[in-house]
């Protein structure tokens, strides 16, 4: 409705009387959401950084069966994290 713009005056008066009483509660539910998004973000960055590192490890082996190896060590370990 807000977004539409299409918010009649009782409405209104309606949900700032609202947001007035629980302010407390919609600011910690909004806090909860951002800080919820940011760890989120976080693992996101960490478990690509991990991705990273492991293809580059694998790209600096240089014997077959070492590189199978390296391969299957780094993959358990970048997906590891999505798995617990």
């Amino acid at each position: 409705m807000l977004a539409d713009d299409t918010v009649t005056t009782d409405e209104w008066k309606k949900l700032r009387a609202y947001a007035k009483q629980n302010a407390d509660y919609i600011l910690k539910q909004t806090i909860d959401d951002f800080r919820s998004r940011m760890e989120s973000n976080e693992r996101m960055a960490i478990l690509k950084r991990r991705r990273v590192e492991a293809l580059s490890s694998i790209r600096n082996a240089t014997e077959p069966m070492f590189l199978t190896s390296m391969f299957a060590l780094a993959i358990g370990q970048a997906w590891a994290p999505c798995l617990s």
